[in-house]
């Protein structure tokens, strides 16, 4: 939480407006975000529940990775590496409906690594569905959500029809009570729009900031390195790691396609591959046997985010 708020520090000198919320229309984040914006703290209160949402999800991050056995020392790597990250950009840790939808992301991921080896995970498989449309309804983006939850399930267990219907009946629940609501109220016609988030198509060409491109570069030459060495890691750890990581890999995939399905588009939707890239960098500087390495690396990241955000 220090390393947090030290690097964070930087962006509560600015004011963290509430344009992140306001171009969506989706149910959940239009219901949420303005209900926020009533609120005479408004701007305190999306840094400061921001900040917290943060820190929640780099503890469950860290709880994945340890109670998984997918590094093999216990400590706090997974998590301080995705704080460094998510401090690379401005806004990450900033309440939005991005920053929700990617907390659902890592419910699903912690869901589908512990129905591995289960013998009746009913409740969890549920849940996969279940939490996929909360983060769709947050976030349309999120709707991947529902085809990694299937394929990753696909990958991890052996194939039951009856577990992927189980999925579906999860997914359809929450989208049952929007419909309703839509429905009472004779809202139902602009239910697709809302949902499509069709208000706010982009009006202007998108582009990345200066500091959007030497974050991203930073994110890419820390997801090279622990590519490269993937393969030594993989070597010698136990097929339920080697399953993870495929997860993880197919996340990273869905990330980089979801970005076009946005019609307002943000950096702010990358911050989902966080997720495998700090899990993958943990497993990388786990590996190395010698003492003081990983932590001159680990520093070297800290000064590139450092150098982002005072210098570019």
């Amino acid at each position: 939480m220090l390393l947090l708020a030290a690097l964070q520090g930087y962006w509560w000198f600015h004011p963290a407006a509430t344009h992140y919320a306001v171009a969506h229309s989706e149910p959940l984040s239009h219901l949420l975000f303005t209900a926020i914006e009533k609120l005479p703290f408004a701007n305190l209160f999306i840094k400061v529940s921001g900040l917290l949402l943060v820190f929640v999800i780099g503890i469950i991050l860290n709880l994945i990775t340890t109670s998984n056995k997918i590094i093999a020392q216990k400590g706090f790597t997974t998590a301080a590496i995705f704080t460094v990250l998510i401090c690379s950009f401005n806004g990450f840790a900033v309440l939005s409906p991005q920053l929700i939808a990617f907390y659902f992301t890592v419910r699903i991921i912690q869901k589908l690594f512990g129905v591995y080896g289960k013998e009746k995970p009913t409740g969890e498989i549920f849940d996969l569905g279940w939490i996929a449309a909360l983060a769709m309804l947050f976030y349309f983006p999120s709707f991947w959500l529902l085809v990694f939850a299937v394929i990753g399930l696909a990958i991890l267990r052996a194939f039951s029809l009856r577990e992927w219907w189980m999925i579906f009946i999860g997914f359809s629940a929450p989208l049952f009570v929007v419909v309703t609501w839509y429905f009472w109220y004779d809202k139902l016609a602009i239910l697709p729009s809302d949902l499509l988030n069709l208000k706010n198509v982009d009006s202007v060409a998108f582009h990345f900031t200066n500091k959007e491109i030497a974050g991203i570069s930073v994110a890419i030459s820390l997801l090279g390195i622990s590519l490269s060495s993937l393969p030594r890691i993989l070597f010698s750890s136990v097929i339920q790691v080697r399953k993870f990581t495929t997860v993880l890999l197919l996340s990273v995939l869905f990330c980089v396609l979801s970005f076009f399905m946005q019609t307002h588009k943000s950096t702010l939707h990358l911050i989902t591959m966080s997720l495998p890239l700090s899990i993958m960098a943990a497993m990388y500087l786990q590996s190395f046997k010698r003492i003081l390495l990983p932590e001159l690396i680990f520093g070297l990241l800290i000064s590139c985010v450092l150098f982002i955000q005072f210098f570019i």
